[in-house]
């Protein structure tokens, strides 16, 4: 049984959040050729789904993936306190959590004209 490791972060609303992760089995990368990952932020009680991050493989041999949120998409995170968590698919098409915790949501002030 594979057990997903936990990581909470503070996410100001209306700002980008790169969350850049590489992959490793024992420590040692794993070359992720083939498997599909998605991550995704909901509610604390699991009911409303606030977004879907967006995926980009940076380096596959390397074990490298990046996710992401868009301003507009922190921009809906209303509540002070979310959840998330990182799914993957092996080309075996096995699936398991990777990664899940808290996002703690605050008020960024500054604004760029």
């Amino acid at each position: 049984m594979t057990v997903p490791a936990i990581y909470d972060f503070t996410v100001q609303r209306n700002s980008t959040v790169p969350l850049d992760i590489t992959f490793k089995a024992g420590g040692i990368v794993t070359d992720i050729t083939g498997y599909t990952f998605a991550a995704s932020v909901f509610s604390t009680d699991g009911t409303q789904n606030f977004a879907n991050f967006s995926v980009t493989y940076t380096n596959r041999s390397q074990g490298k993936v990046s996710f992401k949120l868009t301003p507009a998409q922190t921009a809906t995170f209303t509540p002070n306190e979310l959840i998330y968590d990182v799914k993957y698919k092996e080309p075996s098409n096995d699936e398991f959590y990777l990664l899940e915790g808290t996002i703690f949501v605050s008020d960024g002030l500054t604004t760029i004209s």
